[in-house]
């Protein structure tokens, strides 16, 4: 049987750490982000990643869950690859299709990665001369309007949670 010192013991607890308050962690300043920043900033180098990606991956037979394609634009699909030009972590499209159904649709889908390729190049070159400024402008501020709807809501919340004191 052991024997603790539990003198010892809490010298060495009391000795951890620090008693010294937090320090408060000041917040950056948000700024808002202008759509020439998202176009030339974000977009453009997501296109330049899933570009080299694309022109990385090698066909060796494998299935689509033993080879997948990672890249931020664009991912294997049974026949082929398809292509989403889009906006933020949740890749929001920016641009719409037409499919064989006849149905809008916020992707493209090719049936070779050449085809890929020439595909993302010409969106670049059409990004890059500000042909979807528009669109990412809309998507900007519909960002700000959720962000004001969210405001407002948690301070409709806030207001409902409040009970008054009995006299």
């Amino acid at each position: 049987m052991t024997n603790l010192n539990t003198q010892a013991l809490f010298a060495e607890i009391t000795a951890m750490g620090s008693t010294d308050p937090y320090v408060k962690v000041v917040a950056e300043e948000y700024t808002t982000k202008t759509m020439e920043y998202a176009r030339d900033e974000e977009i453009l180098p997501r296109i330049k990643a899933t570009l080299d990606a694309l022109n990385d991956w090698e066909d060796n037979g494998l299935s689509i869950k033993d080879n997948p394609l990672v890249s931020p634009m664009a991912k294997r699909v049974r026949n082929g690859f398809q292509v989403k030009v889009g906006y933020g972590t949740r890749n929001e499209g920016l641009m719409e299709f037409t499919n064989r159904k006849d149905k809008i649709v916020p992707y493209k889908s090719f049936a070779s990665i050449e085809e890929t390729i020439e595909f993302l190049n010409k969106v670049e070159e059409f990004v890059a001369a500000g042909g979807l400024d528009d669109a990412i402008e809309a998507k900007l501020q519909s960002y700000r309007d959720r962000a004001e709807e969210a405001k407002e809501a948690r301070k409709n919340q806030d207001n409902e949670n409040v009970v008054p004191m009995a006299l």
